[in-house]
C-alpha cells in the first residue's frame, strides 16, 4: 500500500479567515476575585458576538496588524458590514494585487521601504513600468464608498 503525505504549504486555492466580532462587556472588571461555587455569575469580558468568514484578500487592509509587526492587519471601518461582506480595499483590486503587494511589503526593521501604502505600490510599479491606472482609480472609488 502506497502512503503519500500531502503538503498544502503554498498549495492552496483560497485562504479564509474566521472573524469574531464583538463588543466590550464594560460590567466585567479584570482582576475581581470569584469563588468558585459563583462561576454561572461570572460576566464574561465580551458580548454581542457576530462570526463570520471571509477570504482573507477580501478583509485585508493595506497595513501591517499593528506597528510592530509584520502580520498582515484588516482596515479600519465604522461599519462591520463592510467586512462580514469582504468589502476591503484588496476585493476591488483583486487576490493577486493582494499577493504581490504583501509579498512586496518591507519588513517591520527594514532600512529602506519602497512602499508602505497602496497609493506608494502603485507608484513603486509605475517607476517599473506598469500600469496602474485601472488599480488606482479601482481604489480611489472604493475609498469615496468606504
Amino acid at each position: 500500500m502506497e502512503r503519500r503525505i500531502l503538503c498544502f504549504h503554498k498549495q492552496y486555492a483560497k485562504h479564509y479567515v474566521i472573524g469574531f466580532i464583538y463588543e466590550r462587556n464594560l460590567d466585567a472588571n479584570e482582576g475581581q476575585i470569584y469563588k468558585v461555587e459563583q462561576i454561572a455569575e461570572l460576566p464574561r469580558p465580551y458580548k454581542n458576538v457576530e462570526v463570520f468568514v471571509q477570504e482573507k484578500y477580501k478583509i485585508a487592509g493595506e497595513k501591517p496588524g499593528s506597528g510592530n509587526t509584520e502580520n498582515i492587519g484588516s482596515y479600519k471601518t465604522s461599519n462591520m458590514d463592510y467586512l462580514i461582506a469582504g468589502e476591503g480595499p484588496f476585493s476591488m483590486l483583486g487576490m493577486k494585487v493582494f499577493e504581490q503587494y504583501w509579498s512586496g511589503y518591507p519588513k517591520y526593521r527594514a532600512m529602506t521601504k519602497d512602499y508602505t501604502s497602496l497609493e506608494e505600490y502603485f507608484t513603486f510599479c509605475e517607476k517599473k513600468g506598469l500600469d496602474v491606472d485601472e488599480l488606482r482609480r479601482k481604489y480611489v472609488y472604493w475609498k469615496t464608498i468606504h
